[in-house]
């Protein structure tokens, strides 16, 4: 049996618009909120993504609180910093700077404006 490929970068560096983006959601056990982890890359066939800083990386870290305002990390990569895996093959990656996902593992860590987090969380899933 061919193993799904759901985890695997789908756009090309050729491609103008399409973006990928993969990310990790963690749940509490408190259940005080959850973090959500996310690792985008957009329009690497532009050389930036719009925004003014012109980097089509980038790594977000946000936390969801139960109660209260979400909090959001997120930091912009230019494109010499990011590596990925072969376009539809296994296994997948994305690493960004020193950040990345891939099989089974999440780290990251981000300083902006006065506050630091950092993560290196690991799972094991069925799917591919």
């Amino acid at each position: 049996m061919e193993q799904k490929k759901l985890n695997a970068v789908y756009s090309s560096g050729e491609m103008k618009q399409p973006y990928d983006f993969w990310f990790l959601r963690c749940g509490m056990a408190d259940g005080s909120g959850a973090w959500w982890f996310r690792y985008l890359v957009m329009n690497l066939g532009r050389g930036s993504w719009g925004a003014p800083t012109a980097q089509p990386a980038q790594v977000w870290a946000t936390w969801f609180p139960r109660d209260g305002e979400r909090c959001s990390f997120i930091h912009g990569f230019p494109i010499e910093t990011l590596r990925l895996s072969e376009r539809r093959t296994l296994p997948f990656y994305c690493r960004i700077a020193d950040k990345g996902i891939e099989g089974g593992v999440c780290r990251g860590n981000l300083r902006l404006e006065g506050h630091e987090t950092s993560w290196e969380l690991r799972w094991k899933s069925d799917l591919a």
